[in-house]
């Protein structure tokens, strides 16, 4: 069968409204303000992992991208629990930032990021961790 054919068995093809994707970095209003900067981290870190040099891309490389996804998945569970089950998952949450602080540091220490770009990354860490401390200080 053509492709001639098959489209003209499904008339609605033309009358399709492609969507355009979101604006990059647009966020809502309501959205938490931590997941908007480890969001910003994530973006700046996925372009550095691909000038990884390849073994470690896929081992160092694709373990800091899966912790920082937890992390920010761990914030969005946090948000909807109560108070106490907040705080303990917050505070899982905050040691998987310090072991990803620690990775990040390791990577510039065997040479995948240069110096600029690790205290780039580190800079938003320090503040992402100001901004879970003060979250976590907020519930006790």
């Amino acid at each position: 069968m053509s492709k001639e054919a098959i489209f003209a068995k499904v008339p609605s093809w033309n009358k399709i409204r492609l969507l355009k994707p979101p604006p990059y970095g647009n966020f809502s209003t309501s959205e938490i303000p931590i997941v908007q900067k480890l969001y910003g981290f994530y973006l700046k870190l996925h372009s550095l992992v691909l000038l990884f040099p390849k073994v470690e891309q896929h081992s160092l490389g694709e373990r800091l991208e899966s912790l920082t996804l937890s992390i920010i998945e761990g914030i969005y569970l946090a948000n909807s629990l109560t108070a106490e089950s907040k705080k303990s998952r917050l505070g899982l949450v905050n040691a998987e930032l310090s072991l990803l602080k620690l990775m990040v540091r390791l990577a510039m220490e065997i040479k995948c990021l240069s110096q600029k770009q690790y205290l780039t990354l580190q800079a938003d860490l320090q503040e992402v961790g100001r901004m879970l401390g003060g979250w976590i200080r907020s519930l006790s």
